[in-house]
């Protein structure tokens, strides 16, 4: 194929793909290979020396024969099976096509004897058509199997027999032909076996044919675009195939209008100065703007990859102006000038979604940023008539183009089914929606939304008020973009005095909504910065704790609660025992005064016991609630003492809990479900609280030993052991238990953290991650067990875990402790495990640890080997996700995501001194900078794209080893930072523009970067806390970044040809003199046809009624037809006229074929005459 874009790059992410992608999918299958297999397999069995073949065998094989056969035979080349997106194709008349295999006449025989047989039986005059079917079927089904066939065979005896088949009437005949023409499609070759049969007319001819005709005008589509991806695919498509093509497209309802406009694009990458000469950027540029989502995606994309290289751009811009995305703005704008105020919001909306799109890539931004585009401009401009409606998508537009809120799909309808927030960015994407922010600021965004809510009495309608507030949000959101995302000389002090008449007097007075903006975009840099969601602010109490120094208070508060009263503790003032509890008999001493002096305690305890089937009775509900936590304190009270301890121990609570507990165990002589903790209870009743009872207790040593020696632990043990059996109570004990002191609670995690279920393990992974910020003495161990977790099977568990280790591994002695555990590599490098890799990286102890695995001497080799140049398509892809947060795609998916840039081995090499000087040993270096200084940039329009690749690679590369101090000095005498800065400057090639763009942001993360690109007009951002680059640069001057290009364009068709000068391209062909006048009215009348359809079809009848024989003999009318099409753009219906009523076209364009033939022949003869003798 050519070194153009191949077929489908635009679509690949198009919902319309789903209506048209498997439209080339044909009628192949594997079974025919799997039968001769099996049928070899059998003969081998059979003719075996020895007599010990299983019969059995052999009878299944001789079934998996029968089987592949028969579904052999079912195959259909019915459309609707080869291409689900054109459902609406009338299918009826494909009813005989059946897919059928092999003649019996032929099995069994060599693949080229079966095809020599069927060409010859093809050459029957006397067939009828199923006869012909059966035999192009049984032609197609042997190159199916035998692929390589082609290769080998003359074509030249293909020809006649397709240039038969097209002649026939039946279009099931033609669709045959045009199937063999497919499968027999190899190289330039066979196209030139297509134009001596001028198979061209044909395809012209099928595709400007009714409904009825689906299958035949399906596979001419099909033909076509397997002809386009062949090498020196120009000598066969020409501009008449293309206006065929461009004729479905002024039919919207036609069904195979997604795929055609599909091809139309493609062809635009494959044949740019052919479509334009045919003017079928229109037809794209229509359909884009005709609101219809599916479609307008796909040539917005088809548009921004034509942008991307100057090949393509100059041809594209010199047609389609970018500011034409706006004009539904611009129109409503205009109407409300002169009083209409009628709004097409579905436009709108449609319109504001490509816009978004536009303004989020590369070549997008490059685009509106020159000086003659207006785009934005306009855009803006439209915000001054303050229409509501209008100026709500232009805010939700401007949203979601600086990652504020997310611009709703036009399919999605509700909110609730969209994502609504972008997550935190990379730095690298940070660096593009920098420089957009500079140039909407350069544009007077800021002003026009200072305009637009300056006079906030205007805005009374709920509508009104909705986008007064949001146009509020805007500018700050934009404040704080600007604030961490622009040079700081830039003029914000100018910026912030917005603010004031919006009703803010500083930044800690902005909507909830963007508190953490400043987080989210610099995560590892403003880390200190706490909002008010991250506090911990305790809920307030109805009742504060009672503080009663005095004992005779207490003892009075202690007779008011009625507990020495009454024996019902529904009686009692329960209030009032929390406030005791919780207040004075937390003191060691006043708790001792009240249990030896007071019966208080022992009836509290006595409540709590299971056995009395009072606290264990309560149904479980929130009201209930309040016993569990004054439970949990009453625990707390007694083991702050040895004389609660000695209380506790001899108290019959603990006692019966281990009782009850134990008849739960596989040890238990009988089982109830009626028991204290059967499932049922655990369920419904306050039963489970005694796990959280007994949690308290886990929390001291002394407590612990008393838990040992009542049995609980080893209860506890017994019960998570089988696990299985009791899903509920394994549960509880490890979310309820303390794991800083208890050595067997430790045991009992781990063990059901590597050796239980799935299930168990993925929740024990969860729990660790709670309880690592709620127990934070017991860390150490719980990143212990993570550790382990790193390495379990199951990838959900084993990422949770990294993710966690992640997070706790952020200082150099946490790092350097993991590392002491001694990490696998292959662990470290998965892909959610890149940041950890990064940290061991960073020190020396981990750079030298993976050193003496060999891992970096294996990596460094696999990167320069493949995997510098796999990073490529991964960090374009992480670009790409970081822009386009699709809300259709998002559907239901409300997380927020962070997205990293991948893990680049030589950036992370370069952050120890001693992996920087691995790095310049290896020659990396020097390679790079090699490649990028001396290649051809003049060239690069006409690069090959692996060399691209190559390049962009070696770029990349550069930046990462520049993104440190270490790296940057393995750089500083090569003045590459120089030349990536020309190139950022001056590259045509968008794509590559954008990574020596992107990768300047990777020098500016070191101070000597940020200072050589001052002394180049590039102005670095700085951290505002501790002053130190931040990866993000922008050139002072934006018109040294966005060149305004001159379009240049090819020169097109002229359209002052006229009737007359058509004949002259037949002088001294076979027309007769007197038949010229009445072609020359032929031809005024075809030409007429475009502008008055029905006049000149009255005409051109009139005259085929005088001059039948000539309008059914002369096949130079039928060349005549061709050039006004190729000169014209003629409708569907005047091209059916003309080639179906008109003309017999098929039979005229038969007798092209024959003169073309005959001409080919003379040609020859000619060449191999030898020159006469002098």
């Amino acid at each position: 194929m050519s070194n153009s874009k191949s077929l489908g790059i635009v679509f690949q992410s198009s919902r319309a793909r789903n209506n048209s992608g498997n439209f080339l999918a044909d009628d192949d299958s594997d079974d025919a290979d799997t039968l001769e297999a099996l049928k070899g397999k059998l003969n081998r069995l059979r003719l075996a020396s020895t007599q010990t073949i299983n019969n059995t065998k052999l009878a299944e094989i001789e079934k998996s024969i029968k089987d592949i056969e028969s579904k052999i035979d079912s195959l259909s080349l019915d459309l609707s099976n080869e291409s689900t997106g054109l459902k609406k194709i009338d299918t009826k008349s494909t009813q005989s096509l059946v897919f059928s295999p092999l003649d019996s006449k032929f099995e069994g025989s060599s693949p080229t004897f079966a095809i020599s047989g069927i060409l010859q039986e093809m050459g029957n005059q006397n067939l009828d058509n199923k006869s012909i079917i059966e035999n192009a079927n049984a032609l197609v089904s042997v190159f199916q199997m035998h692929p390589y066939l082609k290769t080998e065979l003359s074509l030249a005896p293909f020809g006649s027999r397709i240039q038969a088949l097209l002649l026939n009437p039946q279009s099931e005949v033609i669709v045959s032909a045009y199937r063999i023409s497919r499968y027999i499609l190899l190289d330039s070759g066979t196209l030139e076996l297509f134009n001596n049969i001028r198979l061209d007319l044909f395809l012209i001819i099928s595709l400007s044919k009714e409904a009825k005709n689906s299958m035949e005008k399906s596979e001419a589509l099909k033909l076509i675009r397997a002809i386009a991806e062949i090498d020196k695919n120009i000598i066969f498509i020409n501009i008449n195939i293309i206006k065929s093509l461009l004729a479905i497209l002024d039919h919207e309802e036609d069904p195979f209008y997604p795929i055609v406009l599909e091809t139309v694009c493609e062809f635009g990458f494959l044949f740019p100065k052919l479509m334009y000469e045919a003017d079928s950027f229109k037809y794209i540029i229509k359909s884009l703007m005709s609101g219809t989502s599916d479609f307008s995606e796909c040539c917005l994309l088809w548009l921004l990859e034509m942008i991307d290289t100057p090949r393509t751009r100059k041809i594209v811009l010199y047609d389609f102006d970018p500011s034409l995305l706006v004009a539904p703005f611009i129109e409503h704008r205009v109407r409300l000038a002169e009083g209409n105020h009628r709004v097409d919001l579905k436009l709108l909306n449609h319109t504001g979604y490509l816009v978004t799109t536009f303004l989020k890539v590369l070549p997008g931004i490059y685009i509106v940023g020159q000086e003659d585009c207006n785009l934005v401009q306009n855009l803006l401009d439209c915000l001054d008539h303050r229409a509501v409606d209008v100026c709500s998508v232009i805010i939700n537009i401007l949203s979601d183009v600086f990652r504020l809120e997310v611009y709703p799909h036009p399919s999605v309808s509700h909110k609730e089914d969209r994502q609504t927030s972008y997550g935190i960015a990379s730095d690298i994407t940070n660096h593009g929606l920098a420089l957009l922010l500079r140039l909407f600021l350069d544009k007077g965004l800021l002003y026009k939304l200072d305009c637009l809510t300056e006079d906030a009495t205007i805005f009374k309608t709920r509508k009104e008020l909705e986008l007064f507030t949001a146009a509020k949000d805007l500018i700050v959101g934009l404040l704080v973009l600007g604030s961490n995302l622009l040079p700081e000389n830039y003029a914000l002090n100018e910026i912030y005095r917005s603010l004031v008449p919006l009703g803010y007097t500083d930044m800690n007075q902005l909507p909830a909504k963007y508190e953490l903006l400043e987080v989210q975009f610099r995560p590892d840099r403003i880390g200190s910065k706490i909002s008010l969601k991250d506090l911990k602010i305790p809920k307030t109490c109805n009742q504060c704790p009672l503080k009663a120094d005095d004992p005779l208070v207490l003892r009075q508060k202690l007779m008011d609660t009625n507990v020495l009263l009454e024996k019902d503790y529904t009686k009692w003032d329960w209030g009032l025992v929390s406030q005791l509890i919780e207040g004075p008999l937390q003191n060691p001493t006043r708790l001792e005064e009240t249990i030896k002096s007071t019966k208080f305690l022992k009836r509290i305890m006595s409540f709590y016991r299971p056995l009395k089937y009072r606290f264990s009775k309560l149904k479980r509900l929130e009201t209930n609630e309040k016993f569990l936590t004054i439970g949990c304190k009453l625990m707390e009270a007694l083991i702050k003492s040895d004389e609660g301890l000695n209380y506790l121990r001899e108290s019959d609570l603990l006692t019966q809990v281990s009782d009850c507990l134990a008849q739960e165990t596989t040890l238990a002589s009988s089982k109830t479900s009626n028991s204290i903790f059967s499932a049922i209870k655990i369920r419904t009743s306050m039963t489970y609280g005694y796990f959280s009872i007994i949690g308290v207790l886990s929390r001291t040593a002394k407590s612990v030993k008393l838990l040992s020696e009542v049995g609980l632990l080893r209860l506890y043990d017994i019960i998570t052991d089988s696990s299985a059996e009791r899903e509920d109570l394994t549960k509880l004990i490890l979310k309820e238990n303390d794991y800083h002191i208890s050595h067997t609670m430790q045991q009992i995690l781990t063990k059901i953290a590597i050796s239980a279920t799935e299930k168990f393990r993925l929740f024990c992974t969860k729990l660790i991650v709670e309880l690592l910020h709620t127990q934070e003495e017991a860390q150490e161990f719980f990143i212990e067990v993570l550790i382990n977790q790193m390495y379990d099977p199951q990838e959900n568990i084993a990422n949770l875990a990294i993710q966690e280790v992640d997070n706790y591994a952020t200082s150099k002695a946490q790092i350097e402790k993991f590392v002491e555990t001694q990490p696998e590599p292959s662990i470290l490098f998965k892909m959610k495990a890149d940041s950890l890799l990064r940290k061991v990286f960073s020190i020396s102890k981990g750079y030298n640890y993976l050193h003496d695995l060999g891992f970096i001497d294996d990596s460094l080799k696999n990167w320069i080997t493949k995997e510098s140049l796999s990073f490529v398509g991964r960090v374009e892809e992480i670009l790409k996700h970081d822009l386009f947060i699709d809300s259709y795609s998002s559907t239901k998916s409300k997380k927020i995501l962070y997205t990293k840039v991948p893990f680049h081995l030589y950036g992370e090499m370069v952050r120890t001194e001693e992996g920087a000087l691995k790095l310049k040993n290896s020659g990396v270096v020097r390679n790079c900078t090699d490649f990028v200084q001396k290649f051809r940039w003049e060239k690069i329009d006409e690069c090959d794209p692996d060399l691209l690749t190559l390049l962009k690679s070696s770029l990349w590369s550069i930046g990462f080893i520049c993104s440190h101090h270490l790296g940057f000095r393995l750089l500083q005498s090569s003045n590459i930072v120089e030349d990536i800065i020309k190139r950022a400057e001056t590259c045509t090639q968008i794509n590559v523009k954008g990574v020596c763009f992107y990768v300047l942001g990777l020098i500016a993360r070191t101070k000597e970067g940020a200072e050589i690109l001052d002394d180049e007009g590039w102005e670095s951002v700085f951290d505002k806390v501790n002053g130190l680059p931040i990866g993000i640069c922008l050139p002072t001057d934006l018109s040294k970044f966005f060149v305004t290009e001159e379009v240049e364009h090819y020169r097109k068709r002229s359209n002052t040809l006229i009737h007359e000068d058509l004949l002259s391209f037949w002088s001294g062909s076979s027309l007769q003199p007197e038949n010229m006048i009445v072609i020359s009215e032929i031809c005024k009348n075809l030409i007429n046809i475009i502008l008055y359809p029905q006049k000149s079809i009255n005409q051109l009848n009139k005259i085929k009624s005088r001059y039948s024989e000539l309008f059914d003999t002369d096949p130079n009318l039928l060349l005549i037809v061709m050039a006004l099409f190729a000169q014209y753009n003629y409708g569907l219906r005047a091209r059916r006229f003309i080639l179906q009523e008109l003309f017999k076209a098929q039979e005229l364009a038969g007798m092209c074929a024959k003169r073309s033939r005959k001409k080919l022949k003379e040609k020859e003869k000619l060449y191999r005459t030898p020159p006469p003798l002098s």
